[in-house]
Parts: C-alpha cells; structure tokens; sequence
C-alpha cells in the first residue's frame, strides 16, 4: 500500500511516518524536512502544500494520502489561509485527478463552539479561532469534492495533540509539552483561572490505528470522526501529572483570561465505526514525552 503523506516533517506526521514505515508501508513523504533519511520503502519528496505541481508529480501512483501540513498561527496570518485553505484545494485537485483511493484529511476540533457537554460529530460548528476557520472551510471543500466527483474522503477532527517530536518552544507548541521544558528548565508555566479549565488531550500515536482502519475499510467512501482520548482533565491535574513524572516542582503563573472553561470529544462514533480505542493513558503520554524532550537540546 502506497501511501502520500502531507506534513511529513511536522510532529504528527513524524509520528505517523514513523509507524506506518514499521508496519512497511510505503510512504512518500511530502514535507520541508527530511525527517526519516535513509529509511526503506520510504521517499522524502521536499515541497510546500501550496505547490500544486509538486503536490501532483510526488502523488505519483500513490493509492492513499493523509493530509496534515497545516499552518497554527497565534494570530491570523495571510499566508497561513493560504497554506490552509489553498493546500487543501491544492491536494483535493490532485488526488481527483490522480484519481485515488482515499483521502484522510485531518481537520480539528477547533471547528466546535465551546460546549460544557462531550462533542460530537454533530454538535454546532462555531470555530472562535481563524485556525478552526481555515479547518472548516477545508471540511467544506472536501465535502464538496466528495459529492461532485466522488472522492472518498475522510476527515478526523482530533483534540489537543500531544507527544514527542514537537518542539516545545514554538509557536505551535502543546500545553503538555511547552509545561514540560519549562519544568525540566525551572521556568515559570503559565496557566488560566488557576488550572480549572477542561481539556481533551490526546497521544499522537493513539491517531495511527483510525488512519490505518479507515485506509482498509472499502465502504467507508465519506466520514468525520473526532479522535481523542474520551475524557476531560483539568489543567491542574496535567500540571501535577507533569511536576510526579519530572520529579521537580513546576513555577506556577496564572493568568485570568476569558477562554472556555471545557472543551472534550465524544468518540463514539470512531469507537463504533471504526473500532478506535485509546491505548495510551494521561500519564504513560506524558512520561514517553518527558523521556524525548529531556534528551533533545532545543
């Protein structure tokens, strides 16, 4: 199985490469970065989502792709619509015409409203970022590209993505990881309305199964899942999980800000339909990520 992934060199999509080339599949990796040199039953074909003529060419003979480049900006950007919104068209053309298989798209659970109830696939599609925007409007044309000219399509909306690989210093950085270089280096970690606010997070390597069981299911020629980990945890309590793994105090600041008190997935319907179940826990997460941001030098 031949396989095109989007985002290569991001950490999800190292996540993802790194087990799909374990299982030997065959992955064309489109990316800045070359994240797996020298690995077998790999190609690392360097682009950008937004060169369509690349994009088309490194398709090649690919049967599947899984799009994750995207662009997170903490404020709206120009040039991240375009990555965003144009990428995604970008890819939906190309894999028209190179006529596949199947096409994953990952979204985001920035599409949601806020909502102190679980979130399902149906819930209302409020984003309140220009990130959920640009995700919405690419579940849009997806949905589009799937009715008039039967692409099969398939889009995950995961929770917060965590894990190694991501660095924690940029723009992008999760909460976890960010909380846990600033533990490891005595820095202050910031957290809103005394960590009393809910989230959802979820292990990188817990989105592989979905993709590989949606890749192998026929029938599923359109679907929207929401991946993450089935449960609800306070800030505070990602904050003491993270201060027992690093046995060291975390430097609490915090900051009251206006933001949703609860964001949480229900995955139900991925549970049901495809079989998802997490297999990593809170706490076994955040030691593997411990583990790979302590030996890294950033």
């Amino acid at each position: 199985m031949k396989m095109f992934l989007t985002g290569s060199s991001g950490f999800i999509g190292r996540n993802i490469t790194e087990k799909l080339l374990q299982d030997n599949y065959t992955v064309i990796a489109y990316g800045r970065k070359d994240a797996f040199p020298n690995s077998q039953n790999y190609t690392f074909v360097a682009g950008d989502i937004t060169q369509y003529r690349k994009i088309f060419a490194g398709l090649g003979d690919c049967e599947y792709a899984v799009h994750l480049a995207a662009s997170i900006p903490k404020k709206w950007s120009y040039k991240s619509d375009i990555t965003n919104v144009n990428g995604t068209i970008n890819l939906l053309e190309a894999a028209r015409k190179r006529d596949l298989k199947k096409l994953i798209l990952f979204s985001s659970s920035a599409v949601y409203g806020p909502s102190e109830n679980p979130i399902d696939e149906d819930s209302s599609l409020l984003p309140k970022s220009f990130y959920g925007v640009d995700k919405l409007v690419c579940e849009m044309y997806a949905k589009q590209y799937n009715e008039e000219y039967g692409l099969p399509i398939v889009i995950f909306r995961p929770s917060n993505v965590y894990g190694k690989y991501q660095h924690p210093i940029n723009a992008n950085s999760n909460f976890i990881a960010e909380s846990l270089h600033k533990v490891i280096n005595g820095e202050k970690i910031s957290i809103y309305n005394g960590g009393e606010i809910e989230r959802d997070f979820v292990y990188a390597p817990d989105l592989y199964n979905p993709i590989t069981t949606v890749l192998k299911r026929e029938d599923i020629k359109w679907g929207i899942y929401n991946l993450g980990s089935g449960t609800c945890v306070k800030i505070r309590e990602v904050v003491d999980l993270i201060e027992g793994i690093a046995n060291k105090k975390a430097i609490i600041r915090d900051v009251s800000k206006e933001v949703s008190n609860k964001v949480c997935l229900d995955i139900s319907k991925a549970k049901r339909e495809l079989g998802f179940e997490p297999r990593y826990d809170l706490k076994r997460g955040i030691a593997e990520t411990y583990e790979w941001i302590r030996n890294q030098r950033f």
